[in-house]
């Protein structure tokens, strides 16, 4: 492994506490959808806890360079943060 695909494999957004618990809500919200947007064989992706699904999260929004807000704007329809804003 080069050293370059081992940092990007352990980079990981760090986000403050109050955006952690707001992706943590939406989450719960959308767990299923969630699990079906990550690139984890389908057997996988049951098993996986809401902590790990968010810490891949989290993960790509590092890998990718994006800020919270262009993670929930690339990878979340309209409707699913619409939703969302109504219920906090």
């Amino acid at each position: 492994m080069s050293r370059r695909s081992a940092r990007k494999r352990s980079r990981s957004a760090d986000i403050p506490n109050g955006v952690h618990q707001g992706l943590s809500e939406l989450l719960a919200q959308n767990e299923d959808q969630v699990r079906a947007m990550l690139d984890v064989p389908a057997a996988e992706r049951s098993k996986l806890t809401s902590s790990e699904l968010l810490g891949k999260l989290l993960a790509v929004m590092g890998q990718q360079q994006l800020n919270t807000e262009g993670l929930l704007g690339r990878f979340f329809p309209r409707e699913v943060l619409a939703d969302y804003a109504e219920s906090v």
